[in-house]
């Protein structure tokens, strides 16, 4: 009988001591508002800058190689050359720079 008593009677201190205690976590836990987040991947001019950085790419490959395939070309070497390393530069840009802004640098971060 006595071992009944004590143990009812710390049943009841353990769940009123449990019960303080998910009591004073509950408590503990302050309300946050959900996360947003800025997805700049999805954002169709990225994808259409990218093209456009990469047709340069192409067509300055392409130029260069103009005066091997047309001989009546082959004195203006240079020229071509020029052209096809020019286009290639501003394509790397414009693609790099795109790159980066989808990444989130160049940005005002906090």
């Amino acid at each position: 009988m006595l071992f009944a008593i004590l143990f009812f009677k710390h049943r009841i201190f353990c769940t009123f001591v449990s019960n303080k205690i998910e009591i004073e976590m509950a408590e503990t836990v302050q309300p946050r508002a959900p996360k947003t987040t800025d997805n700049n991947a999805n954002q169709t001019h990225y994808y259409k800058t990218l093209v456009v950085a990469i047709a340069l790419g192409l067509i300055g490959t392409f130029i260069r190689f103009v005066p091997d395939v047309c001989t009546a070309m082959g004195q203006q070497t240079f020229l071509f050359s020029a052209i096809a390393n020019i286009s290639l530069i501003v394509g790397s840009l414009i693609a790099f720079k795109t790159v980066f802004g989808i990444l989130g640098f160049g940005k005002n971060r906090d």
